[in-house]
């Protein structure tokens, strides 16, 4: 048998009780059972993905370029997607 100390609420360290291997291994079954409950991968949880799925691209440019461009989305308050995204719909739409 192992020793198992007193809960918090025990009135002592006098008052322990000693739990059998087959105890322990119940406690520590229905321990993991009560996480699964609490938390962990549940159906439906999580972001929903877009309509529209997106692609990464990859652009170089020059340092000062891309301290430029971003000053320039920090001043719109957009995002660096957002704003790229605009001047590709502009740049579409001129003749």
């Amino acid at each position: 048998m192992r020793y198992t100390p007193p809960s918090a609420g025990a009135a002592g360290w006098g008052n322990h009780i000693p739990m059998s291997e087959q105890a322990l291994k119940s406690a520590a079954r229905e321990s993991e059972e009560n996480k699964m409950k609490a938390g962990g991968k549940r159906k439906g949880a999580g972001r929903k993905p877009r309509s529209t799925p997106r692609t990464t691209i990859s652009v170089k440019v020059e340092p000062e370029h891309a301290e430029k461009f971003r000053a320039i989305c920090k001043a719109a308050n957009k995002s660096q997607s957002a704003t790229i995204t605009k001047w590709i719909d502009c740049a579409d739409n001129q003749p």
